[in-house]
């Protein structure tokens, strides 16, 4: 049986993680208009080093508060390795892309990675991620948007 309860976690639970995705949003959007100014006057790669230092010791203070509740095992930390690996290749791309290109096509361009993380998450994992038809029908909205505007500035 539903009770009020499990509605109100649940709930809370789901436009929290709404409002954690429109903080990131935020953020990338803003670190975009950022890096393209500053790739005007610093090598993309050097720019794309400092930004990933000033993160890794903003993420180190927060994270400290948890590491007693770290796992023990070394397989979450290799997966968070590989997380960060292609995170920081993500932002070396961007501000290369920034360094070459307008700010006005990279973006919506860099819009379309939820597509690449529908199918890698199909293919590597299925078993937590579900695919519907929703999903792919945003995806192929995305996908048309960001080829809309391409070609439009172009």
């Amino acid at each position: 049986m539903i009770n009020r309860t499990s509605i109100r976690k649940k709930f809370t639970g789901i436009w929290l993680g709404y409002l954690f995705a429109l903080g990131a949003a935020f953020s990338y959007g803003t670190s975009q208009v950022v890096a393209k100014n500053i790739v005007e006057t610093i090598h993309p790669l050097v720019a794309a080093s400092f930004g990933l230092l000033f993160g890794a010791i903003t993420m180190s203070i927060f994270a400290s508060k948890e590491i007693k509740s770290a796992p023990k095992s070394i397989g979450p930390y290799i997966k968070a390795s590989f997380a960060g690996l292609f995170s920081s290749a993500g932002i070396v791309f961007m501000f290369l892309a920034l360094n070459t290109s307008p700010l006005v096509v990279v973006s919506p361009i860099l819009a379309i990675n939820p597509i690449f993380a529908i199918i890698l998450s199909s293919i590597f994992i299925n078993r937590l991620e579900k695919i519907t038809i929703r999903l792919v029908l945003g995806a192929v909205c995305i996908s048309t948007g960001v080829i809309l505007v391409t070609l439009s500035l172009n």
